[in-house]
């Protein structure tokens, strides 16, 4: 079923997708907006596009799926919203094209299989944490659009949670620009190298913020025997081996921090 928004209309009780597809012509004048509450709620998926939502007091979105539901969004604004909400438990959730503008609080991504964000735009006048990741992901990739971070309290891209698993990872081409450098990314707590931000299992390339990849990787050591002598090295049978091990005067070792 598709629900065409025409102009600015007030919704006065949370729509439950139920798989629609919600869409107006021109997201600047075509308008959800809700004074107190959510917009979005429920357990379902659907498509939205083409809109401005605008959640006053309360949240945009508010919603809890199953691994069977899929949600799009796309070619839309969120503006002057007390929050943009949780969005948890999808299959597949793409945002494409997607402007977040003058929000309190923003959004966060809860156990999603595979998280698509494509050319998303955080303005600067937006507060508290853009986006926010906990629990399971088989795969985040966010390419292109840019956070710019001013306020000193918000923070552009969160992957502090305690318990956060990302098997694959990708921020490339985002822009991260502002004067609250330090709130660009808020780092994991454990598992990555001093002064770095996320785990290998991510591949980071974007404006502002470290490069973290395994494409490069530099070591030095130095090993001496006399000519026509040496010491014997194995590896284990991973293909390629997943040990770096350098022989030293009387024994094997293994060396650490020769790749990220």
């Amino acid at each position: 079923t598709l629900y065409e928004i025409n102009g600015q209309v007030q919704f006065d009780f949370p729509i439950d997708l139920n798989n629609s597809y919600i869409q107006g012509l021109d997201s600047n004048d075509d308008i959800i907006t809700r004074a107190s509450g959510n917009i979005f709620e429920g357990s379902t998926g659907g498509s939205i596009r083409n809109l401005t939502l605008r959640a006053t007091g309360g949240s945009v979105f508010n919603l809890t799926a199953s691994a069977t539901q899929n949600l799009i969004f796309r070619d839309s604004v969120v503006s002057g919203s007390n929050s943009v909400g949780t969005i948890s438990g999808f299959g597949l959730v793409f945002l494409s094209i997607v402007q977040f503008a003058g929000n309190t609080n923003g959004i966060t991504y809860n156990n999603i299989p595979q998280l698509l964000i494509s050319n998303v735009g955080w303005f600067s006048n937006n507060s508290g944490t853009y986006e926010k990741f906990t629990g399971t992901f088989n795969l985040i990739e966010k390419q292109g659009g840019f956070s710019h971070v001013e306020s000193t309290s918000a923070i552009g891209f969160d992957v502090s949670t305690s318990g956060l698993t990302v098997n694959s990872g990708v921020l490339e081409s985002v822009v991260f620009t502002g004067t609250n450098t330090a709130g660009y990314v808020k780092p994991y707590t454990t598992g990555t190298y001093t002064g770095y931000n996320f785990t290998n299992n991510w591949i980071v390339r974007s404006s502002g913020i470290l490069t973290e990849s395994d494409n490069n990787a530099v070591g030095d050591f130095s090993v001496d025997y006399a000519v026509g002598s040496g010491i014997g090295v194995s590896f284990n049978t991973s293909n390629p081996s997943n040990i770096v091990k350098i022989g030293t005067a009387s024994s094997v070792s293994t060396s650490l921090n020769l790749f990220r």
